[in-house]
């Protein structure tokens, strides 16, 4: 029952921190939760990710 628990307090974690590029780019160094489709879509973990551009805006509600 122990890992079912963390593997859901992970999930919560990553969900916080989940947000959409609007502007700019960033590139995840760890990447375990979001499909290529989603990263193809803009999403991206802010807590995860580096910028890539000079610039980048996220919106944390068009999720």
């Amino acid at each position: 029952m122990k890992y079912v628990v963390a593997t859901v307090l992970v999930l919560v974690s990553f969900t916080l921190c989940l947000a959409r590029v609007t502007s700019g780019t960033a590139e995840m160094t760890k990447n375990s939760i979001l499909t290529d489709k989603e990263i193809a879509d803009g999403l991206i973990l802010t807590c995860q990710a580096h910028p890539t551009s000079e610039t980048i805006y996220v919106d944390y509600d068009d999720v």
